[in-house]
């Protein structure tokens, strides 16, 4: 597959995690000024799942890459490696991420998106928008190939 292919299959994917990590934000935001209360919407429990499945994938991919002997997770494509490696230099810097959840390991991430009561609604807010932080970073650099401004 071409350069351009991927970059394509990239950001549609990176624009439907972003569409789902607004559809959990604004939903949590809500929720945390009281003005929403109640069961979910169809449409966010959905979001819920495509983004915990997207933090399952990536899970892997920032594993090996952070191991000294680690290859490429298998089934992972160019880009997903990249979006990892950018995580994993992100969540070294102090500035990046506001988020103490993203500091800690992504199924502790995971855990606390699943949570049937959110303890900490801010510290997941937090850690969902450095989520969508760093995949718009990724997604402006697919939106460059696929147009051809590189």
């Amino acid at each position: 597959m071409s350069v351009k292919w991927l970059s394509y299959q990239s950001f549609q994917y990176s624009q439907q995690l972003i569409s789902a990590l607004n559809a959990i934000l604004i939903d949590l935001k809500l929720r945390e000024s009281g003005n929403l209360s109640g069961e979910h919407s169809l449409k966010v429990i959905k979001a819920f799942s495509e983004v915990d499945a997207f933090l399952e994938a990536f899970d892997l991919v920032v594993s090996r890459a952070e191991q000294p002997d680690g290859g490429p997770a298998l089934g992972t494509s160019m880009r997903m490696r990249q979006l990892g490696t950018r995580y994993i230099k992100a969540r070294r810097s102090t500035r990046k991420f506001r988020s103490d959840l993203l500091a800690r390991s992504i199924n502790d991430f995971r855990d606390a998106l699943r949570a049937a009561e959110v303890d900490d609604r801010h510290a997941l807010i937090a850690g969902l928008e450095d989520v969508r932080s760093l995949i718009e970073e990724h997604f402006n650099e697919d939106i460059s190939e696929v147009i051809g401004e590189n």
